[in-house]
């Protein structure tokens, strides 16, 4: 039997087949599930039978809110969150999304609510999935996957 380990961060060694993905999923992507994009679907599914974290911003819940159009999209919506974890916008990600701004707004398109997503998947440590990867790939500090 071959087992691969990384390390840890800590010192120590882990087996690679215990390793979970993080992720700060983007809005486009929730949008996608609901509207029943495959990719999407298929992104959700792997990632929760694999056990991994996805977090979602509370700037998600504004942006879905903002374009639901009846109850049952609401619901849908919800039930989805129920499959991820919430992250508030505290200071370390506020201040984050500032510099984020503050170092790419003035080249490239960072508009307020993308640098509170890309600076929330850079204070949790995790992968920030998008639709869009494209979009993001000037912010260095973060690792967009496109879904």
């Amino acid at each position: 039997m071959c087992v691969s380990y990384v390390q840890d961060g800590e010192g120590g060694l882990r087996d690679l087949a215990l390793k979970k993905d993080k992720y700060v999923i983007d809005t486009d992507v929730l949008i996608d599930y609901l509207k029943g994009v495959q990719a999407a679907k298929d992104f959700l599914l792997r990632a929760e039978s694999k056990k991994n974290e996805v977090f979602y911003s509370v700037i998600t819940v504004i942006e879905i809110y903002t374009g639901l159009r009846n109850e049952q999209e609401e619901k849908d919506f919800l039930k989805l969150l129920k499959l991820m974890r919430r992250v508030n916008v505290d200071f370390a990600i506020s201040k984050k999304a500032g510099e984020f701004r503050n170092t790419y707004a003035a080249r490239y398109s960072c508009e307020i609510p993308d640098a509170i997503l890309a600076a929330t998947a850079y204070v949790k440590k995790a992968k920030f999935a998008t639709r869009n990867a494209k979009h993001f790939k000037m912010i260095k500090e973060i690792e967009a996957v496109k879904i």
